[in-house]
């Protein structure tokens, strides 16, 4: 994802070059794989989700994400045919694959920056960073519903899973306020760590 360009390169990692690029818009965030060759990537800018055909390398109509802003981290459920994206705002807005549209918003806390998707456990964590807690989904049931809240640390908002353990790594460090408003907090030398939430 070329997030200024507005691109995304699509790359033979055995011949290590690209293959092809499908333009779409600027602000492009984390992107989610379908089995069968759809590409969903969030635009942060657009506050909607765009959609590549891979296999053709064309880009369809966007999925508009109405009460979702800035949305940045996404995964998709292969089991339920849903997306789950992030939004800068507060919730989580749930898409179903298929048909292209918005099921529902989950409130969520603020600053998240990932999705992480735990299939064989049936949950998606969203790391809020701002907030510094860690937000549990549940994926089973007709809807997608918010079962805990981890106090993590603030600027944890994206992170790894063990899948054999499913244990969550949260990267984060402590930060200083910036003097100007809306510049982005500087970290503190020597402070890097990486938080281990491990399940009960």
């Amino acid at each position: 994802m070329n997030a200024k360009e507005g691109a995304v390169s699509i790359i033979d990692t055995t011949a290590m070059r690209t293959l092809r690029t499908v333009q779409l818009k600027p602000g492009l965030e984390y992107a989610a794989l379908t089995p069968n060759g759809t590409l969903f990537v969030n635009d942060e800018d657009a506050n909607e989700i765009e959609v590549v055909d891979i296999r053709r390398g064309t880009a369809a109509a966007p999925i508009a994400l109405p009460g979702c802003t800035e949305p940045s981290g996404l995964a998709y459920d292969a089991k339920t045919d849903r997306l789950i994206a992030a939004c800068a705002n507060g919730k989580a807005a749930i898409v179903t694959g298929s048909n292209r549209k918005l099921s529902q918003l989950v409130d969520i806390a603020t600053g998240p920056d990932a999705v992480i998707l735990d299939p064989q456990r049936r949950l998606a964590f969203i790391p809020c960073g701002r907030d510094g807690v860690l937000d549990v989904l549940s994926l089973e049931g007709p809807i997608v519903t918010r079962v805990g809240r981890i106090k993590t640390a603030a600027g944890a908002r994206t992170g790894a899973l063990d899948p054999d353990s499913g244990a969550i790594y949260l990267p984060t460090a402590s930060f200083t306020l910036p003097a100007q408003p809306g510049a982005r907090p500087v970290a503190t030398p020597g402070t890097f760590r990486v938080l281990v939430v491990k399940p009960a």
